[in-house]
Order: structure tokens, then C-alpha cells, then sequence
């Protein structure tokens, strides 16, 4: 993941947690807009460009961004991450949820992390949600595959994903309370995403 896909995880990660939080719709989507020309601009963004100014960076973002490049972190995304699981965040960001369907998911299929979110689609369960159909279940589910990606770094079977992620959280690997949600500071990275790995970047870019 480069630097500039880092940062623009870690405001998406900022707009599903607004969402939960009930924030009025134009917050996370002005957040969102932000974070896909970040990912796809050639500009590195670090505060010195931010402050600068780039064009469809509106404030909001920009206020975030600088704090999270001076701090490693924010005290809007650090409060909020208090109140949800990082799970239910996850599945939140998947382009095609969104709040009410992590509702539905989550008390119909009991899907409340990315790994279960795919076995769901996978299998066509995912269906049985009012409002999805199947070819709605394509698309979420290749965008569930592309935060797994950028998440963990790795795309395969979801069953054995989800076993394992249960495992990484018992083991302390993971942080079931949603402190570890979203990405380190972002720094440098000598490499872009291999080809998979891009296309999946693409089909997901709300993660």
C-alpha cells in the first residue's frame, strides 16, 4: 500500500465510523470524496501539501490529515473507534453496505467482520437481505475481498480467513475493540499493489 492509499484509508475508516455515529450524510461524503483524490493523485500528500491546499480537499479533511500526519492519530477517529468494533467498521466501509445493511447483516447473518461478510456473499446467503440481489452480491463482494486485501495484505479462502482472524484476535493479534482499526501513520512504501491487488484496490475504494 503506498502512502498516499494509506491516507486515504484512514479517512474512509473516519467517514464508515461517522456513519455509525449517525453524522449528517454530507460529513462522510465530503470525507469520502477526499479520500478517493488522495488515493489516485500522482502529489504525495503530507501536511506541507495539505496546507498548500489541494483542490477537493475541503476542510474537515484537511484538519484530520494534518493532526493524523503531526500526531499518528486523531482524537475524532480515537473517540469514535471507542464506541464500535473495528468488525463492524469493516463491514460498514464495503462499497454497497453502508449502515443499515451492517444492521440487517449483522442481526439476520450474524455478519460482523470482512471474513464473515464474504462467506456470506460467497454462498449467496447474503441474498436472503432485503435489497440485495445477486448481482449486488458480486459487487460486495468483490469490494469486501479488497478491504481483506488492504486490511491483511492477503485474498483467499474466506472460511479459513475467518477461522484464522478468530485466532489472530485471541491471540492478541488483533484488537476486537476497534483499536485497530484503520492504518498505521502512513509512510513511505518502496512498491505499488501487485496487478490483483490494484484491481481489487479499485472495486473497493470506501475501505
Amino acid at each position: 500500500m503506498t502512502h498516499n492509499q494509506a491516507t486515504a484509508q484512514y479517512l474512509t475508516t473516519l467517514a464508515a465510523l461517522l456513519e455509525l455515529d449517525g453524522a449528517s450524510r454530507s460529513r462522510p461524503r465530503i470525507i469520502r470524496q477526499a479520500a478517493s483524490i488522495i488515493a489516485t493523485t500522482e502529489v504525495t500528500v503530507d501536511a506541507a501539501a495539505l496546507q498548500r491546499g489541494l483542490d477537493g480537499i475541503g476542510q474537515e479533511p484537511t484538519a484530520v490529515l494534518v493532526e493524523y500526519f503531526e500526531r499518528g492519530a486523531t482524537d475524532v477517529v480515537n473517540d469514535l473507534r471507542a464506541k464500535f468494533s473495528s468488525g463492524l467498521v469493516d463491514v460498514v466501509s464495503v462499497d454497497g453496505i453502508g449502515v443499515a445493511r451492517a444492521r440487517a447483516l449483522r442481526e439476520q447473518l450474524g455478519v460482523d467482520s470482512l471474513e464473515k461478510l464474504i462467506v456470506v456473499a460467497e454462498d449467496g446467503s447474503i441474498t436472503a437481505v432485503k435489497g440485495i440481489g445477486p448481482r449486488s452480491a458480486e459487487k460486495i463482494l468483490a469490494s469486501a475481498r479488497g478491504c481483506l486485501l488492504r486490511r491483511d495484505g492477503s485474498v483467499g479462502n474466506s472460511t479459513a480467513q475467518g477461522a484464522q482472524g478468530q485466532e489472530r484476535v485471541a491471540g492478541g493479534e488483533l484488537d476486537p475493540t476497534g483499536q485497530g482499526v484503520g492504518p498505521e501513520p502512513p509512510q513511505e512504501q518502496p512498491s505499488a499493489l501487485h496487478s490483483e491487488g490494484a484491481a481489487l484496490f479499485e472495486a473497493s475504494m470506501r475501505c
